[in-house]
């Protein structure tokens, strides 16, 4: 390898030898070919060590071998490049050094990680170091090495530091590999007396709030679907914090000499040190995967990852779902230790003050408080022993206090779990305590506790198939259990919050009379995904049981929980699917929901269920749905029958409201006829606000085959277009068409034609973030675009061809079944048409369209999103108004479907 490095330097050098600039182009050439030889030379060496990964070498000993090949190599050329100078110059001392920084300085260097170094010299930089630096880095890059690199003197070094927390860190873990040892080494010295070890405190709040802030840029917990291996909660960037810390307060940068200094015990060491490797390995692995770098453990190369492991099938998980649960288990071993760290070196000093200077409140039970924990009074380890029931009471002393628990606390929990046998479960005692908590505050983090210590897998044994489950779809951000906690947590919130679009599901909660009822549903509306498919029914069942066996049906109501749980999915389903306008809908979800408390009860539910799913997955238009749907519903529930008038009744009080708002405006004979050639139901579903805008946009038809109009709702987040036209057949889909072509999300649509012909079209759009349209340059480039399309002047495809749709990014590791469902008993008046299928560009045309050479009428479309999912659905009839009842007319209408869309 050295000898091939001197010949690399053939160019290099040829400034400084007698023969001149001849053979210049000829070194190009030996250069070049020297470089790809020692890129195969060290392609050779990566492929070993990657070979060697696939044979299960450890996550350390992976990165170790990665990190001698690049330390190999920056002394050889260091060696060929000093060889060089002394021998136009003559020899000279080495004036610098060449040092590790970063990731490469802790030996923790993955296949395709950067190359961080740093150029030291003392004081001023001389031509020798100059001459290393400037070289070297040239040489590295050219092998194919990412090249990170300072040149800086000691001074330099000092003053970065102090100002930039980042250079800091990564100087901190310094490693010498070549040039002058006695200089880095006073170097080293140095910077830990005068620059690590100075204003600690101060040191550690900051990466305190670097953590805080890097937590709630990928979901402040390790159990997110798709985590950030390097940066996330519980990933390698947890154990770096806590060695950063450790090092400024102790001078300690290894697990092992922390062990020796008592700052942790054996057990701690022995699971960071695996939590480390597990980790190590799954970024070695996403690296030689990718081909570069990448810390995030995607969908896509989950499996390929599982499969590279080690994992396989089993008769109950898959490969994934046991990879990911092991994952899932040392990120969460390492959030903790980290945490704990840090925490000890945070508070190292006013700790052994308080226990020693300060006074221990005594909250009972053999507990006492100090420092914002609950400690075990004399450390009295065997308190659980003596009684099982403080396993579940000492968290009620964390939720009534608002106190955390200490580490020999959580140890001696840990260590009793046993404990909680049939007998415990069995005492009323139990009951009352897990009760309590249900009506306590700060319900999702004491769960999260329990949960983390394996108290709550104790009392609710189901729960074991929940942790760290991963479902089975990209739509969910996170596991079952870390959405569940997460989804009380979101009602919890309702009771103190001033939020926009949820002041009024704010104030239904404070009027709850038994919140406790809808928290104990949501703890178990998911219990059933730990069984497989068909989780409502299984968890419907499972719930009544766990109840029944703990006991908790004297203080809370079996059947509103199990009402809950059996409908949890089915609120959203309606709002989002189903035509609220139809009084059909409304009775029949009304004799499900029974009464106006559960109705409520159900929409808190629905509002928490669906916020925790993702952190972008709610919207305020999906508030919006929700809330009409509920109104409605309450509406029609404390309506007394005496108060509810005929359709006939309705419409003419419609048509009154109209002639009063539009008199003087436009003729009364005019919108007599409008309403004349309107179907009812459109004038029975829509505001009298609307139908205004309708009749004032059809008289603007009389002098342009079109007539548009757009509105904005701010609050909600979407724009809404009316478009008026002669009813050519296919209007619809070109306007959806159109639409598409300009990246605007559809997110429903009502379509009416008058008897005499004209087509009114109501659309609602956004941005594809879920913002209002509020651009009039593209508005009026879409009313251009249209009439071209209606008048056949441009072809819808053409459009589409044009632009560039954002599709969700997470829908590699997902393929969506297509399913084409036709469903005659949801509406009295219409088929239902519900398509389910890989989400696309230009899909809602094609389906639109399909239906048009289908001669099917739509008349009302409603559109939603579950990640990379599409849900389609059209409320539709034949040309001639009437639903679609013939077999093979719907056979034809499922199987076309399915071909243009699958």
């Amino acid at each position: 390898m050295e000898r091939l490095l001197e010949k690399l330097m053939m160019q290099e050098c040829s400034d400084y030898r007698d023969n001149g600039y001849n053979d210049i182009k000829n070194l190009h050439k030996e250069r070049n070919k020297y470089i790809r030889s020692m890129r195969e030379l060290i392609e050779r060496e990566k492929e070993k060590v990657k070979i060697s990964y696939y044979r299960g070498a450890s996550g350390r000993d992976v990165v170790k071998a990665n990190t001698v090949i690049v330390d190999d190599v920056i002394k050889k050329v260091f060696c060929v490049l000093s060889d060089s100078f002394d021998r136009v110059h003559g020899r000279v001392n080495q004036s610098c050094v060449i040092a590790a920084i970063g990731g490469y300085g802790r030996d923790d260097l993955n296949p395709y990680s950067d190359v961080d170094i740093l150029f030291l010299y003392r004081k001023d930089i001389d031509n020798f170091s100059r001459w290393i630096a400037r070289n070297m880095v040239s040489l590295l890059w050219d092998i194919g090495f990412e090249i990170g690199h300072a040149t800086r003197s000691i001074k330099d070094c000092f003053r970065i530091a102090k100002s930039d927390i980042t250079a800091k860190t990564a100087m901190m873990e310094s490693r010498f590999i070549i040039g002058n040892k006695e200089l880095f080494n006073e170097f080293y010295n140095s910077f830990s007396r005068d620059v690590v070890r100075k204003e600690v405190d101060s040191f550690i709040e900051r990466k305190i709030a670097e953590r805080e802030k890097r937590y709630s840029n990928h979901g402040k917990t390790v159990s997110v679907s798709e985590p950030n291996i390097k940066e996330g909660p519980g990933g390698l960037r947890d154990f770096h914090n806590a060695i950063w810390v450790s090092l400024a307060r102790f001078g300690l940068r290894d697990l092992k000499a922390i062990n020796e200094r008592g700052i942790i015990d054996g057990e701690e060491l022995k699971i960071a040190a695996k939590a480390l490797d597990f980790l190590l390995r799954i970024r070695n692995g996403l690296h030689f995967t990718y081909r570069n770098k990448n810390d995030v453990l995607a969908f896509e190369v989950q499996g390929e990852m599982a499969k590279g492991l080690g994992y396989r099938d089993n008769d109950i998980r898959s490969a994934v779902e046991l990879f990911m649960q092991d994952y899932y288990i040392h990120a969460a071993d390492m959030h903790n230790f980290s945490m704990e760290l840090i925490e000890r070196c945070r508070t190292y000093k006013k700790r052994r003050k308080a226990f020693r200077y300060l006074r221990q409140k005594d909250i009972g039970d053999g507990f006492v408080s100090c420092y914002n924990e609950i400690y075990i009074k004399d450390f009295n380890a065997d308190i659980f022993k003596e009684n099982p029931l403080l396993l579940l009471k000492v968290f009620l002393y964390c939720q009534r206090l608002e106190l955390g628990l200490s580490t020999l606390t959580k140890k001696v929990i840990r260590s009793t779990l046993p404990l909680i046998d049939g007998d415990v479960l069995r005492s009323d005692e139990c009951s009352d305590i897990f009760l309590s908590l249900l009506k306590g505050k700060n319900l999702a983090g004491i769960l999260r506790s329990m949960h983390e210590l394996g108290v709550l897998r104790k009392y609710i044994p189901e729960f074991n198939d929940l942790t760290y489950l991963i479902h089975s779809d990209c739509y969910h951000q996170y596991t079952v259990d870390e959405h569940t906690f997460r989804s009380i947590e979101y009602l919890d919130k309702l009771a103190d919050t001033n939020e926009g679009g949820v002041i009024e599901l704010s104030r239904l909660y404070k009027e709850l009379s038994t919140p406790e009822v809808v928290r104990l549903a949501l703890l178990f509306h998911d219990i059933g995904k730990g069984k497989g498919k068909r989780h409502i029914e299984k968890g419907s069942e499972m719930a009544r049981i766990i109840m029944d066996r703990l006991g908790l049906g004297y203080g809370i109501s079996i059947e509103d929980v199990d009402s809950l749980i059996k409908n949890h999915l089915l609120m959203n389903h309606i709002a989002q699917r189903r035509d609220m306008h139809d009084q059909k809908t409304i009775v029949e979800f009304t004799q499900k929901v029974k009464d106006a408390e559960n109705l409520k009860r159900l929409y808190l539910l629905t509002y928490a269920d669906t916020r925790a799913v993702a952190r972008d997955v709610w919207s305020v238009w999906k508030g919006a749905l929700l809330g009409e749907l509920y109104f409605r519903t309450y509406s029609f529930m404390t309506m007394d029958e005496t108060e509810r008038v005929t359709d006939d009744v309705m419409i003419s009080e419609i048509r009154e409201d109209v002639l009063r708002i539009l008199t003087g405006e436009i003729d009364e004979d005019e919108i007599n006829r409008y309403f004349n050639a309107i179907p009812g139901k459109y004038i029975l579903s829509t505001a009298t606000e609307k139908i205004v805008r309708h009749i004032r946009l059809t008289n603007r038809l009389k002098d342009s085959t079109l007539a548009m109009e757009y509105s904005h709702n701010l609050e909600v987040g979407y724009s809404e277009l009316m478009v008026c036209t002669m009813g050519k057949a296919g209007t619809f889909s070109k306007i959806a068409g159109t639409l598409t072509s300009k990246n605007l999300n559809i997110l429903g649509a009502q379509i009416y034609t008058r008897s005499d012909g004209i087509a009114i079209d109501t659309l609602q759009v956004s941005w594809i973030g879920g913002k209002s349209v509020l651009d009039d340059g593209l508005w009026k480039r879409i009313k251009n675009d249209l009439m071209s399309v209606l008048d056949g002047r441009k072809d819808v495809n053409e459009l589409l061809a044009s632009c560039q749709r954002y599709l969700h990014e997470r829908s590699k590791g997902f393929k969506i079944p297509t399913e084409v469902i036709l469903d005659n008993k949801t509406s009295d008046t219409h088929t239902v048409i519900e398509v389910i299928f890989q989400d696309r560009l230009g899909a809602l045309y094609t389906i639109t369209n399909a239906l048009f050479d289908l001669e099917i009428d739509i008349y009302l479309a409603k559109i939603s999103t579950e990640a990379n999912k599409a849900i389609d659905v059209f409320y539709v009839t034949d040309l001639k108004g009437r639903k679609i009842l013939e077999d093979e007319k719907l056979s034809k209408i499922k199987m076309e479907l399915e071909r243009i869309v699958g």
